[in-house]
């Protein structure tokens, strides 16, 4: 959970044209989660936050879709690792975090139900 709060930071400081720290949070942020995917690459939860991490930062370039893209491959393994966990939904899921990214409708056209 860590590593989502510094995403969160990140953009915090994007907004506040702070881009050097804006960067490193945003370094850190992905190196907690790969440390704790490397650690226990079987949790699903590291893969929930990791999933968190993505979309927060997808707001730093929304012309891009390389974040909103890393989130559904980390929705995606999350589900294959639980697949009868009913919170692992992209609409549901992304609307309880409070989620917002362009993203999202094309997300909740998908199969994955993720």
């Amino acid at each position: 959970e860590l590593s989502f709060v510094d995403a969160i930071l990140s953009v915090a400081a994007f907004q506040q044209k702070e881009s050097t720290l804006g960067a490193q949070l945003t370094q850190k942020a992905l190196l907690q989660n790969k440390t704790a995917l490397e650690i226990s690459p079987q949790n699903v939860n590291f893969y929930k936050t990791q999933t968190k991490v993505y979309y927060t930062l997808a707001v730093l370039d929304p012309n891009s879709s390389f974040y909103d893209q890393k989130a559904l491959e980390s929705l995606q393994i999350a589900k294959t690792l639980a697949p009868t966990d009913p919170k692992i939904t992209v609409g549901s899921h992304a609307a309880n975090r409070g989620w917002s990214s362009p993203v999202l409708p094309r997300l909740e056209q998908t199969n994955v139900n993720a």
